[in-house]
């Protein structure tokens, strides 16, 4: 080995390298990963001594007896670039890629790649790069060729000065060697189903089982684990833990985490994140778990025939302890869905036992005034003890909201003089006439902390169905920079009602726009 290492030595130096204390960093090619996948080994056959002697290399190359179809990938991050050999020799590189480093200091070049490929592109330590093939050869092999920029030209490394090449001994590649990938970095994988501790009940706290398996060869800490979990209704939910957990190579590792499901019925797990490094890691991830219902039941609701736009929302709903224990809570609790699409939520506002078998009424109140008309419908009633709410049946009512409400047909704004004027034309999509007492806007000045606004008295109620256009000239003091609108609304009986507006912003400049 040592004649072989001189004679590699004399070649490069025939392309001299600078003095020691300047230059590229030689300890760099000792944290690059081999090409190939972990646990891989494959024999070298042609040692770098042998390409400098039948000139068929620049740099420190080694060729590796490899199928045709091996997978290869990015030794270290750095620029990839896929090249084709056109040189009309008996042998050349074939389908190659070089990748550079960061820094531009070093290159690694594979060849005799077995698909034909184009461009460049940035690449990560371990991404798919091409496959071994046997392209610009008569038969399949790797071509692993290492070159270093000096004196701005790519050059042979001197051979004297690295120790280790990929994480290994330089005298390692000598021809005849299986040179084997064996320092991995972690893989964390799902290694089962996810399961429950128990059979589950709503508001009781189950535990759930996350399998994993660093299918890796470098161990590594988890900080966190979180569990996705698709709920009966369609809502997912998640479910983590906080570690950190140690995870070394190969082994396995149980991460429990507890869970309240806040609904009954069938859940399934969706996916598995863990934070490694700093980096979140999604999995998909299996598991099925059944939670059985709470003691209590909805006997009756009673909704209102009809509630008018500004008009509290007051429900009465009956509710049976079935269990054979007292049950207490904290405040019931509806949610359901406005006419927009949008949710409400109605309380009871008191804590409450029902002794077994009993059934009592609770009246709840909703906990925002109605503003869009339209059906709004309820849709589940739970209990919530503390800040978490479980929700044990359903609550299948609806009523009508009527009465009037604006919206935004048309929204203009532009600088006249040192006036930023502003049109607004709205339109009565409600079933009753609205009584404006008057229209306001405001929005944000260009500092971003002081407000701008204005108000248009209404001559006339705007009758369902009808529009009206109104005009809002607001006194600019900094005309320079961006003014936001951000909201517009209405009073009438001394209540407030928004009216939903488009996101604007308006740059403005000195000088004046026309619309």
């Amino acid at each position: 080995m040592a004649w072989k290492v001189l004679l590699v030595a004399a070649i490069c130096l025939a392309f001299p390298a600078p003095a020691f204390a300047s230059g590229p960093d030689y300890a760099l090619p000792e944290q690059f990963t081999l090409p190939w996948s972990c646990e891989k080994g494959y024999p070298i056959t042609w040692g770098a001594e042998d390409h400098w002697i039948h000139h068929k290399a620049t740099g420190m190359a080694f060729d590796f007896a490899m199928a045709e179809g091996t997978p290869l990938f990015a030794p270290m991050d750095g620029r990839a670039h896929f090249l084709h050999d056109e040189r009309p020799l008996e042998t050349n590189l074939g389908h190659y890629v070089e990748i550079i480093t960061e820094d531009g200091d070093w290159l690694v070049r594979l060849a005799h790649l077995r698909d034909p490929q184009s461009g460049e592109r940035d690449v990560k330590a371990g991404e798919l790069v091409g496959h071994a093939g046997s392209s610009g050869v008569p038969s399949a092999h790797l071509h692993v060729e290492l070159l270093v920029r000096e004196e701005g030209a790519w050059r042979c490394p001197d051979p004297v000065r690295p120790s280790e090449l990929f994480g290994l001994p330089l005298e390692t590649f000598t021809e005849g060697t299986i040179i084997r990938k064996q320092d991995c970095p972690a893989e964390v994988v799902v290694d089962g189903p996810i399961r429950a501790d128990r059979e589950a009940a709503l508001g009781e706290t189950v535990t759930l089982s996350i399998p994993l398996r660093n299918k890796g060869y470098k161990g590594t800490l988890l900080d966190d684990v979180h569990v996705l979990l698709a709920a009966p209704s369609g809502i997912s939910h998640t479910a983590q833990a906080h570690g950190p957990w140690s995870l070394e190579e190969g082994t396995p590792l149980n991460v429990e985490i507890p869970f309240r499901p806040p609904l009954p019925g069938p859940w399934a797990v969706q996916e598995v994140t863990y934070v490694m490094d700093g980096q979140p890691h999604t999995m998909e991830a299996q598991g099925e778990m059944e939670v059985a219902p709470s003691a209590l039941r909805l006997a009756q609701i009673d909704v209102p025939s009809q509630v008018g736009v500004g008009d509290d929302i007051t429900l009465t709903v009956e509710i049976e302890n079935e269990g054979e224990k007292a049950f207490a809570f904290d405040d019931l609790v509806l949610v359901g869905e406005r006419a927009d699409g949008e949710d409400w939520t109605a309380r009871g506002g008191m804590s409450g036992t029902l002794m077994e078998g009993e059934e009592r009424s609770f009246v709840l109140h909703s906990m925002v005034v109605p503003q869009n008309v339209g059906t709004w419908r309820g849709v589940r009633v739970g209990y919530t003890e503390g800040k978490e709410t479980f929700f044990f049946d359903e609550a299948d009512c609806a009523f009508p909201v009527e009465g009037a409400e604006l919206r935004t047909d048309r929204l203009r704004a532009y600088v006249a003089a040192d006036v930023l004027r502003v049109f607004l034309q709205v339109s009565n999509v409600g079933t009753a006439p609205a009584r404006l007492d008057r229209l306001e806007i405001w929005g944000w000045k260009p500092d971003g902390e002081h407000t701008f606004s204005a108000r248009q008295e209404a001559p006339a109620p705007l009758p369902a169905g009808g529009a009206a256009l109104f005009q809002f000239d607001v006194p600019m003091d900094n005309p320079q920079g961006t003014w936001q609108l951000a909201e517009a609304g209405y009073w009438t009986q001394g209540d407030y009602y928004a009216i939903p507006i488009p996101r604007q912003e308006i740059v403005l400049h000195a000088g004046t726009e026309s619309p």
